[in-house]
């Protein structure tokens, strides 16, 4: 891991997967299993047996991992700000409900609906009804708005 190089004056507000509210939390049933490594704040699907999960998926995603502090094994990287990938066969918490803060890939405008990427369940932006490459439409909504890139919050409780 590199020496400090930068020290900023304030906290950040968020980090990808974390809670937004006070609003309460609907979990999946179970803590599921990582089929491979999942980064926090992107949603999955059920990958054939109950209990595991994976990226992509036919209809609409299993939900959206959250960040949850409990987690063991955190993939080190080389980089300044490391990494929010959890290690393959790690459980993960998965919300089916509530806000949470998120990378959006592309600009968010407030009542916008989130597409899910089937690829690595990233974010992105769009109006209800429209067509997202490799991503399929959540019951998820964009909250607060941003540019590509920026951090959001999205939540289920529309």
């Amino acid at each position: 891991m590199p020496l400090q190089t930068a020290v900023n004056l304030y906290q950040a507000e968020a980090v990808a997967g974390d809670r937004a509210s006070l609003n309460e939390i609907i979990y999946h049933t179970s803590n599921p299993l990582a089929v491979v490594d999942i980064t926090v704040g992107t949603f999955v699907w059920i990958d054939g047996a109950e209990g595991l999960v994976n990226y992509g998926g036919s209809g609409k995603p299993l939900g959206f991992v959250e960040r949850w502090l409990a987690y063991s094994s955190w993939h080190d990287s080389n980089s300044i700000n490391g990494t929010l990938v959890i290690n393959k066969e790690s459980q993960l918490q998965v919300a089916r409900q509530g806000d949470f803060w998120a990378i959006c890939k592309t600009a968010a405008v407030i009542g916008q609906k989130i597409f899910a990427s089937t690829i690595d369940g990233t974010i992105s932006a769009a109006d209800a009804g429209d067509t997202v490459a490799d991503s399929v439409e959540t019951d998820w909504m964009v909250k607060t708005d941003g540019d590509a890139g920026d951090l959001i919050i999205i939540s289920s409780w529309n």
